[in-house]
């Protein structure tokens, strides 16, 4: 058991050291289906004293009869592979279901007596021998999972549900060799004599009734997620602990077990429980991210002149702003961060000039943010879209910062339709923020929630709640303390703009990052 333990540790730490290379994912809050791909490492508890009946017709009907004997039925590695979905039940949790074919193969070989007199069989020992036992078993099982992953950090988790398996097949081989004494011996009506052997063999169609149809098991374990490429597709590492609920044996065979053990006075018998741990990786496809709503700026404001400014001989655009003071409208010496938001990589760098104005080179299509840092500033991040003959279609390009002491920024945060599930984009802006109380261990922030005119008071202002709490309980989980962050919800309290047009409600659904005290 303690070879068992030890393996569990190992692939756990590889999964906590996978998950923390990879710091701009999200291990939960999103839709999904996919399907995993690895390995399992099975273990068989309950060993003592545990007896194999063998009864071995051998030919021209003669048999064999012995026990075969095992104080550990030992370890072994098998493969899994299936399909999985996803359902997203808050921006921390999702529901996973999985269908998974898997074997568990494990082998043991043990030295022991023969333990009882089995002379009353043909050919059987009539003394105790020194015998070597032998056996290797392989189970083939579909299994239906259902798993809870819950957040630990932006990118892994910790797992855990229940298992329920249906045995599709097995192959059992058990063997046992004397090491000295007499031969087995049974009459040949082939040759007209007696023959004699040194060892009995078991195979699996003699004995297939022994095993159960189904088992349950208790699923503990953590998991990793990561982007590949530049799309929404990710790769997750997962590794879940096996924990037994029902023996390997049904019913039947553990009765035909127990009662030999008891006609001949030997111990009684602990039948093993199977434990497994399975190390995946898989692929996700979420399929969620079409209902994202940017809880950031309108979807429209770029002017013609803007939108029809097209990709230049480089094959990119140019996103061009201004980053001012809020208070007095003073150009500032900023840098700029410009982050795709389809993969959440930084793609360029640069500094406003004198003027305080900025011009940024991307690729198209894509969804970007582009964000201003200053020395005494609170960060600002502005938005753009552009399509694939490079035209801006959204953005916001002039940055206006406040002062850290008592200012307040807007958060480039995004959440599924209607909903507080924070999707993936929200991270970098996200994390900006996090780094910046980390560097400034005194400042006190609150996070508030506003949205439009549409919609009951009562409603506005409990998802504006919500919203606010997301954020909060991404900055906590990402090692702010508690009492450094409050949350509140506005609802549609304290408009920015015209709650008549499309583009002025689109402005008023905001999440603003609020200095308390520095």
């Amino acid at each position: 058991m303690k070879t068992f333990v030890r393996l569990f540790i190992a692939l756990f730490a590889v999964a906590l050291f996978s998950a923390a290379s990879f710091s701009q994912n999200r291990a939960t809050g999103q839709s999904y289906w996919g399907g995993d791909l690895g390995i399992t490492y099975n273990w068989y508890s309950g060993e003592s004293n545990f007896f194999w009946p063998i009864i071995v017709p051998e030919p021209d009907n003669a048999t064999v009869a012995t026990m075969v004997s095992f104080d550990g039925l030992g370890s072994g590695v098998g493969g899994v592979f299936g399909i999985k979905g996803g359902l997203a039940l808050s921006n921390t949790v999702d529901l996973e279901a999985k269908l998974r074919y898997l074997t568990n193969y494990t082998s043991s070989t043990e030295s022991h007596n023969i333990p009882i007199n089995l002379s009353g069989f043909t050919g059987g020992p009539t003394t105790p021998e020194p015998v070597t036992n032998s056996y290797n078993l392989l189970l083939q099982n579909f299994d239906f999972d259902i798993l809870g992953h819950f957040a630990l950090s932006n990118s892994w988790y910790a797992a855990g549900g229940i298992s329920f398996s249906s045995l599709l097949a097995n192959r059992l081989y058990v063997s046992q060799v004397k090491n000295g004494g007499a031969q087995w011996t049974y009459y040949d009506q082939n040759t007209g004599a007696l023959s004699a052997d040194t060892s009995a063999t078991l195979n699996n169609a003699s004995q297939s009734n022994f095993f159960a149809s189904s088992r349950a098991g208790l699923l503990l374990g953590a998991g990793t997620v990561f982007p590949i490429g530049s799309g929404s597709t990710l790769l997750d590492a997962e590794l879940l602990l096996s924990i037994p609920l029902t023996a390997w044996l049904q019913s039947s065979g553990e009765t035909t077990i127990s009662d030999a053990a008891t006609a001949d006075n030997l111990p009684s018998v602990t039948f093993p429980r199977l434990w497994y741990a399975s190390l995946t990786v898989g692929i996700r496809f979420p399929f969620a991210h079409s209902q994202e709503e940017p809880v950031a700026y309108s979807p429209s404001q770029a002017t013609t002149a803007e939108q029809q400014q097209g990709i230049g001989p480089d094959g990119k655009v140019a996103l061009t702003g201004s980053v001012t003071n809020a208070k007095t409208g003073d150009p500032v010496d900023a840098t700029m961060t410009v982050v795709d938001l389809t993969n959440n990589q930084v793609v360029a760098t640069d500094k406003t000039d004198r003027n305080g104005k900025y011009s940024v080179r991307v690729k198209a299509p894509g969804r970007y943010s582009v964000t201003a840092d200053a020395n005494g500033y609170l960060f600002g991040t502005s938005y753009f879209q552009v399509d694939d003959q490079g035209r801006i279609l959204a953005n916001h390009p002039d940055i206006k910062l406040s002062e850290t002491s008592g200012g307040r920024t807007r958060l480039l945060v995004f959440f599924d339709f209607n909903s507080a599930n924070l999707t993936a984009s929200s991270y970098p802006e996200l994390d900006r923020a996090v780094r910046l109380m980390k560097a400034v261990p005194t400042m006190q922030v609150e996070i508030a929630g506003y949205t439009d005119s549409i919609g009951s008071e009562e409603y506005n202002r409990d998802l504006s709640q919500r919203r606010a709490n997301a954020v909060r309980d991404y900055l906590i989980r990402n090692g702010i303390p508690k009492n450094r962050v409050s949350a509140r919800g506005y609802g549609k309290e304290s408009p920015i703009a015209d709650n008549g047009t499309e583009e002025g409600r689109a402005e008023n659904r905001r999440v603003e990052f609020v200095v308390l005290s520095k």
